[in-house]
């Protein structure tokens, strides 16, 4: 096969870096909080998050309500 000699050393690897982008980036629209902000808004206007605080349970036939990991 090799004769005993060596083919390579064990766990030697050599990794690609790719160069750091450096733009151009766009400028910001909003912060971060902002964003934040209007995606609570946004989610508490949904039908199932209003029934959920009118009726302190989430809606039975919201498909949002089933898709939780403690549906099975």
């Amino acid at each position: 096969m090799n004769k005993g000699k060596v083919i390579a050393i064990t766990g030697k690897r050599v990794f690609y870096r790719a160069s750091p982008y450096r733009g151009p980036y766009h400028a910001e629209d909003q912060d971060y909080s902002e964003s934040a902000g209007k995606l609570f808004r946004y989610l508490y206007q949904a039908p199932y998050i209003q029934y959920w605080e009118k009726h302190g349970k989430p809606d039975p036939d919201s498909r949002n309500a089933q898709a939780g990991p403690w549906n099975g």
